[in-house]
């Protein structure tokens, strides 16, 4: 099994395990692209909110950096039906992506996500 295949079998794991499930991925913080990731509406191309929630994940990291506040672990977004938490992976290289209806507790996506970061960071 490639490298490729091992993070997409964990995204969908990831999915599966996971109440109102909208979707997931590890993305580059580089380029903005998913390394690896799930969908639930297969009108959805990942990288559409990938590469707009990178360029949050960039500001946020930058202004932590300029105002000495140390690094960033995990940042939330949340509208009215969908939340969404962005993990930090390998320092700030990476961070995995996770978007559920708001019926799902943001307790139950950090546990979820613990269950797997240290197979992910193990791919990176």
């Amino acid at each position: 099994m490639t490298k490729t295949d091992e993070f997409q079998k964990l995204q969908e794991k990831l999915a599966n395990d996971l109440p109102s499930f909208v979707s997931c991925g590890v993305i580059s913080v580089e380029d903005g692209l998913p390394l690896a990731g799930v969908v639930a509406d297969p009108n959805i191309d990942l990288s559409i909110p990938a590469g707009a929630f990178t360029e949050a994940f960039k500001s946020v990291v930058n202004a932590y950096k300029y105002s000495n506040w140390g690094k960033v672990t995990e940042m939330l977004f949340s509208g009215p039906d969908i939340i969404t938490v962005m993990f930090s992976l390998k320092n700030g290289k990476y961070y995995e992506g996770i978007s559920v209806k708001t019926t799902t507790t943001l307790g139950m996506v950090k546990v979820v996500f613990n269950r797997y970061k240290s197979q992910i960071e193990a791919l990176l």
